[in-house]
């Protein structure tokens, strides 16, 4: 799939002189936030927009993903402006990708608003949709604690506030923790989600059905190994303790073992895969697929679950 918006886009941002009026900034407005309804990490709602509509870090206007993901947009188009760290650790590569993708943002903003005003950004077709809706979700949090869902951008009103996002230089949330070394940065506090607990119910439903069972990933891609099926935790539960037949069709992840050992928790393949923190530890890549990596609670857990034998309650006292 070849979505042409994204040839018009590479010949728009190609001459420096071409510009759309994006009108007049508000900066309150643009830097209000926004909660991801699966992680509890913020973002400015311009910046959620993108993310939402333009790949999550995962596929279109992503970084470091395989050419298929990016569904014909040309190379270097990354607008991958998730957040860099949700703790105090400093990578520097992940500050690096958000820096860069913020400087791509700036560059192209005038071109990233008449594609959206023109209609051809994001796509219309079908198969643009169902990639569209793999990314992710976001919502306002109301003062009195009720949330709703933030406007796409076939609304006026999400329009609006992508187009005053865009006027004001596309300010980006950076993390959620102070930086280890000090270095100044944008932080905005995560909002608290359901934590992972030792149990079937609380790793079905709070750690494998936000982080794993998006339509590109484990919830609708055949090609992703197991699969996560939202609305079916039994399924989903024989997914995971099906026998060893790695995570890819075309990966090297065939003699890593099955995805829960009870035997021997710790080489399941599902603990060392959300526990890797780079390619070399372990076979295809470390999950999820972007740098707001499980805790070591959620860690802790589910390790302790598959040790208790992966009942399909809770771990008992």
């Amino acid at each position: 799939m070849a979505w042409q918006g994204h040839l018009a886009v590479a010949a728009l941002v190609a001459g420096t002189g071409c510009s759309a009026d994006l009108g007049v900034c508000d900066p309150v407005a643009a830097e209000r936030v926004v909660y991801d309804t699966s992680t509890g990490m913020p973002a400015y709602e311009g910046q959620a927009l993108l993310l939402g509509s333009c790949g999550g870090g995962q596929f279109c206007h992503a970084s470091g993903v395989d050419a298929a993901a990016l569904h014909g947009v040309p190379a270097g188009f990354d607008f991958d402006v998730r957040l860099a760290s949700s703790d105090a650790r400093v990578v520097p590569d992940e500050v690096a990708r958000l820096r860069h993708a913020r400087f791509r943002v700036r560059q192209a903003r005038a071109s990233i608003w008449e594609e959206v005003v023109a209609g051809t950004m994001p796509p219309a077709s079908p198969e643009a949709q169902r990639v569209v809706a793999a990314g992710p979700r976001y919502a306002r949090l109301r003062a009195s604690g009720e949330s709703e869902p933030l406007p796409g951008l076939e609304t006026s009103e999400g329009r609006e506030v992508l187009r005053n996002w865009l006027a004001c230089d596309g300010p980006v949330v950076e993390r959620t923790v102070t930086r280890a070394d000090g270095v100044p940065s944008v932080v905005v506090p995560g909002q608290p989600i359901a934590p992972v607990e030792a149990s079937w119910d609380s790793v079905f439903g709070a750690l494998l059905v936000p982080r794993c069972a998006s339509g590109l990933c484990h919830g609708g891609n055949p090609g992703a190994g197991f699969q996560v099926f939202v609305d079916d935790a039994e399924a989903s539960y024989a997914e995971l303790v099906a026998p060893p037949r790695g995570v890819r069709a075309g990966d090297d992840c065939r003699g890593e073992g099955a995805l829960l050992d009870t035997a021997n928790p710790d080489a399941s393949l599902l603990l060392r895969k959300l526990a890797a923190t780079d390619d070399a530890a372990v076979c295809g890549r470390p999950m999820p697929l972007n740098a707001l990596r499980v805790t070591d609670d959620v860690l802790a857990n589910l390790r302790a679950w598959i040790a208790a034998g992966a009942p399909r309650g809770a771990v008992g006292p």
